[in-house]
């Protein structure tokens, strides 16, 4: 395994070391918002309230939104785990839950990026990482399920590379579960391109059926 910074010059530490910076003050900032306000994390708001709402009254799971496109919505289009767990704090927490949980899930994904790819671990290289555009804009537009979604496939991949085969099976079906329009052709485009060089192809597509 490749060591942190391992060959790495003053300059690729230097350049990570401000990337870190920039990202802790992003962070403290989300963090210092009872209720942080983006496009997705209104969205995220909403229904975490109405399911903490409905289970703490004693309804139990709402399948439904009635307040949402004609009484059409589903309360559940996405997200099962992170609204369910956020639902089931909010009394505890207030909408401090939802940043929290945003900024959890930002951290899982960074964090499981590098167990799964020591290769990307050298300064240069996690830099990137942590300058990807969609990561920004996820944390900037409060996209709870999308951080959730690819946190739990960056734990699947983790586990597959240390030969832990069912607790891969199980994170990549948690992983397309969270987010199946956006996560769920993400993980089998990389699937896809993986079958061509796994060497237990039907391990890998048993696998890839248990979690679907």
């Amino acid at each position: 395994m490749t060591r942190p910074f391992a060959g790495s010059g003053r300059l690729e530490r230097a350049l990570l070391a401000a990337v870190v910076a920039g990202w802790l003050i992003v962070i403290v900032s989300v963090l210092t918002r009872h209720l942080f306000v983006g496009h997705d994390s209104l969205s995220n708001t909403a229904h975490i309230w109405w399911i903490s709402r409905r289970i703490w009254n004693g309804h139990g799971l709402p399948m439904h939104m009635p307040m949402l496109a004609g009484g059409r919505a589903l309360a559940y289009p996405y997200a099962f785990i992170p609204w369910t767990s956020a639902a089931l704090l909010r009394p505890l927490i207030g909408d401090w839950i939802i940043t929290w949980w945003l900024v959890m899930g930002f951290l899982a994904v960074v964090y499981f990026v590098w167990r799964a790819f020591p290769e990307l671990r050298r300064g240069w290289a996690f830099a990137t990482v942590l300058l990807c555009p969609p990561l920004i804009m996820a944390v900037l537009v409060g996209q709870i399920p999308f951080l959730w979604g690819m946190a739990l496939l960056f734990a699947a991949i983790d586990q597959w590379r240390r030969h832990r085969t069912w607790w891969a099976s199980v994170l990549l079906g948690l992983a397309i579960g969270t987010h199946p329009a956006v996560v769920g052709p993400i993980a089998l485009v990389l699937l896809a391109v993986y079958l061509f060089r796994c060497p237990s192809k039907r391990t890998l597509l048993i696998r890839v059926g248990i979690a679907l």
